[in-house]
């Protein structure tokens, strides 16, 4: 045989085989902040999203309808405000003065308590404001308008709930309010409330069925929206209800007289000052039906070298706030990218997707209409993607709600820090998003998942700040210990102990500025996220006691989530597994109730306007579960469990299944791929041979 005809040969199969192997290596990497990396195609409309990029047209407008750090009602639609960003040329990163505009017009709206009558509301800076009390609110004995006198009123209650309150029973109310009854008089029918705040009482009146409870109060102070007292001559009202109460009536709960509340509104006792004493923006229109504000200086969109604006870990701090806590993330990236954000925004507060009407039909979200699913803005990259495909009325059809899942590569937030590779910390791992909450691949495995139980940002809120010898409860049995802190030290350092059920898994010191990790064992050459991380962020000396300041915490759960084809998980049915995806589709027909909050899978819903038109948006929140009587689908033949957020949970033990399991599949068209290019390259050499006659 020719010595080149043999190279030749060797060389065709080493490029075939080689073909095969990267066959299935093509995951989105959210690690690669390059813009020319391979990302998943978005399914979301452009004017549906809260995130700006080129391409997208140089005007930018964010509504209640696709931003959520605006204040919406989906059950009568109200929510007025509208931010506009002319971007102009991307190449100069700028905006310049005047092109950036926030107006809010009032609205009005009806107390939850109908017979209360109606208010003039507004939205401002994603909250809800009293602009005026009009001739229709029933609880003011005249009209009051706020907004003109350039102050508002932030709404902190406005319920129709039923509470009930025995003798001596309190309730607590917003801003240190409290209700408390007294005298309660099942024969005349009378009961006695005050409301007290700071143990001072302010209000006592009799009662009987039907009072309505009102307490005015003559408001003098005033409030910057950065919650900073200012001493500032206004026109006050003499004086402005602040509480609202109805009796609905009095009666016997569980042997003992009670007085039924049915309706309650709350405003604060402090005005908001409409006039930013800094930032961005500036008033440039106040009127009785409206604010208007522009940008008074450029906005610069380029990331700074100035390492002010740069966390220790190299995140970068968008330096552009607007006003208060509304403020623009820009992506690390060649590509502008931004969105904007409230910077206040706590962890639990709901997230809304963008809004679905009969003016707006939205019937696709992703990362970048949604912000209850996970999304990387440096790499574009998004896991989640929620589809209807055919909607009839209030109805989804059976099959006609897709919901795909893909893995995505993405580092730790800790990754940068330094020290971090020296635990490996600076690897990737593959992250999905399922129901709005994230889980790692066991060892890279798309059917085998872990629930991230705790993922600390660059978030305000995401610190935890705790002295020696405190506690941490991680959740799950794991507990994280400061046993010691040395502040005679250079650097200083703590001695922290992570442990399970009360078993010290691992203790050791850690300086400031240094990273505590914990590993599980793992296979070489499986790419998996650590147990638990954490980050020393900064040691404080107290008087009393020292602290030690925690950042960017990181733990995974024990209990492993394995999906299969077929499995029916919520609302939907694991219609496909692949390397790094899995598809699902809705296994029942959903119908969008009015009012409703349906649940669809983990803590994915929808919610609906408790209103005749056709309203709803997907939300972060757990809904109420699709009952089996609306399923109307034969029972599964091998029917699992469901752990607490709605998927599948099975011991790690592997259980027996009829369906083809993901990593069976996997291999089977693996083999399928294998064997075609074996075919395909014993031809080849068969015609090598026979034409050089070897």
């Amino acid at each position: 045989m020719r010595p080149l005809r043999i190279m030749q040969i060797l060389a065709i199969m080493i490029l075939l085989l080689a073909g095969i192997t990267e066959a299935g290596a093509n995951i989105p990497d959210a690690s690669n902040s390059a813009d020319d990396a391979k990302i998943h195609e978005p399914i979301s409309l452009t004017g549906s999203r809260f995130v700006w990029e080129e391409g997208m047209g140089t005007i930018f407008n964010l509504t209640p309808m696709n931003s959520d750090i605006f204040y919406y009602d989906i059950d009568s639609g109200a929510g007025g405000e509208i931010m506009n960003i002319d971007i102009g040329d991307p190449s100069e990163r700028t905006i310049q003065v005047d092109k950036l505009t926030y107006d809010t017009s009032t609205f009005n709206i009806s107390f939850r308590y109908r017979p209360f009558g109606n208010y003039s509301a507004i939205g401002f800076l994603g909250e809800k404001y009293l602009a005026a009390y009009t001739n229709d609110s029933k609880i003011a004995e005249k009209p009051v308008n706020l907004v003109s006198r350039r102050i508002l009123s932030k709404v902190l209650i406005d319920e129709n709930k039923n509470h009930s309150l025995v003798e001596g029973k309190n309730l607590t109310l917003d801003a240190g309010y409290v209700l408390r009854v007294r005298n309660v008089n099942i024969t005349s029918g009378t009961a006695v409330i005050s409301i007290n705040k700071n143990a001072i009482e302010f209000y006592r009146r009799a009662v009987n069925p039907g009072y309505i409870v009102v307490y005015e109060k003559a408001v003098d102070k005033v409030y910057s929206v950065y919650d900073n007292q200012k001493y500032v001559q206004k026109d006050f009202p003499d004086f402005l209800p602040v509480i609202a109460i109805h009796v609905d009536s009095i009666t016997i709960e569980d042997g003992n007289a009670a007085v039924v509340i049915d309706g309650i509104f709350q405003l604060s006792d402090v005005y908001t000052d409409i006039d930013p004493e800094y930032g961005l923006l500036g008033i440039t229109e106040v009127s009785e039906t409206g604010i208007a504000m522009k940008n008074r200086i450029k906005a610069g969109l380029s990331i700074p070298d100035n390492m002010n604006f740069v966390n220790a870990d190299g995140t970068y701090i968008s330096p552009i706030y607007f006003i208060d806590n509304i403020r623009l993330k820009l992506a690390n990236s060649t590509k502008l990218r931004f969105f904007v954000y409230d910077e206040n925004m706590p962890p639990n507060h709901e997230r809304r997707g963008s809004v679905y009407s009969g003016s707006s039909p939205v019937q696709a979200w992703d990362g970048l209409n949604f912000p209850g699913f996970w999304y990387d803005i440096d790499s574009n990259s998004f896991s989640e993607k929620l589809e209807i495909i055919n909607i009839s009325g209030r109805n989804i059809p059976k099959g006609y709600l897709r919901y795909d899942i893909t893995g995505i590569k993405t580092p730790l937030e800790v990754a940068g820090i330094k020290g971090s590779e020296l635990y490996g910390l600076n690897n990737s791992f593959i992250v999905f998003g399922i129901g709005t909450e994230k889980y790692t691949a066991v060892n890279g495995n798309s059917t085998e998942l872990s629930r991230i139980l705790i993922e600390h940002t660059d978030s305000q809120y995401d610190k935890k700040l705790f002295a020696q010898g405190e506690v941490w409860e991680l959740g799950e049995g794991y507990s994280l210990t400061i046993k010691s802190l040395e502040v005679r030290s250079d650097p200083w350092r703590v001695l922290l102990s992570f442990s399970h059920n009360g078993d010290v898994l691992k203790e050791s010191w850690v300086p400031s500025g240094g990273i505590f990790s914990y590993s599980e064992n793992v296979s070489s050459g499986q790419i998996k996220a650590p147990k638990f991380v954490t980050h020393v962020d900064a040691i404080f000396v107290g008087c009393c006691f020292d602290f030690a300041q925690l950042r960017y915490t990181f733990l995974t759960s024990d209990n492993i989530t394995r999906i299969h084809e077929g499995d029916r998980i919520g609302a939907f049915r694991v219609t496909d597994i692949e390397p790094y995806l899995i598809l699902m589709e809705n296994d029942i027909d959903i119908y969008l109730n009015p009012g409703g909050h349906l649940n669809l899978i983990g803590n994915l819903s929808f919610r609906v306007a408790d209103a005749n038109e056709l309203r709803f948006y997907p939300s972060n929140t757990r809904g109420q579960e699709i009952s089996e009587e609306d399923e109307k689908v034969p029972d599964v033949e091998n029917p699992v469990n469901t752990d607490q957020v709605g998927l599948v949970n099975r011991t790690r033990t592997n259980l027996s299944n009829k369906t083809t399991s993901a990593p069976e599949k996997a291999v089977q068209k693996s083999v399928s791929s294998f064997e075609f290019y074996i075919a395909a390259l014993s031809v080849l050499i068969l015609f090598l041979l026979k034409r050089n006659q070897i």
